[in-house]
């Protein structure tokens, strides 16, 4: 969480001022799904799914190469 709110130029959590956010800003709550001594687990679900990786410019410099070194 502190590295989102980082990414944003926001203020970050210690585990006091986190515990304060999250019993008066509902804001907070409803973002988290849990939290205790090992850290916090946002609401959301499953991982984030990487798009597949793009081979074109991998392709290109590969012909690019065997071109040159013909």
């Amino acid at each position: 969480m502190n590295t989102l709110l980082q990414n944003v130029g926001a203020e970050q959590f210690n585990r006091d001022s986190f515990v304060e956010a999250f019993n008066s800003d509902t804001r907070v709550r409803n973002l988290v799904n849990n939290f205790d001594e090992a850290g916090v687990t946002l609401k959301g679900g499953q991982e984030p799914e990487q798009e597949p990786e793009d081979k074109t410019v991998d392709k290109m410099a590969d012909r690019a190469t065997a071109n040159a070194l013909k």
